[in-house]
């Protein structure tokens, strides 16, 4: 979810969710597929209550009419809330 200049992921299956798990390890090697190209991130910690809060906020705003919301809003899930950070690439 895009808020402002920030970008948030959140799983679904909470901790249990395979991507998270392995987005969450530290030095985790993370990318972006934006248009057919690929951009390295960093994973960050977004379970401060303002994070949290912005992610879901764009959730409901993206997905006011799906049946699976509710399911990215249970509070088991909440703390799997990340912000990802774009890796400047380094000029050749």
């Amino acid at each position: 979810m895009v808020d402002g200049e920030d970008v948030f992921v959140r799983s679904w299956k909470g901790d249990r969710g395979f991507w998270y798990q392995s987005a969450a390890e530290p030095h985790a090697e993370v990318a972006l597929i934006i248009n057919r190209r690929r951009v390295a991130v960093s994973v960050h910690d977004a379970t401060d209550d303002e994070s949290v809060a912005r992610c879901s906020e764009q959730l409901r705003r993206k997905y006011a009419r799906s049946q699976s919301l509710a399911g990215m809003l249970r509070p088991e899930v909440l703390g799997t809330t990340l912000r990802l950070e774009p890796i400047p690439t380094r000029a050749r």
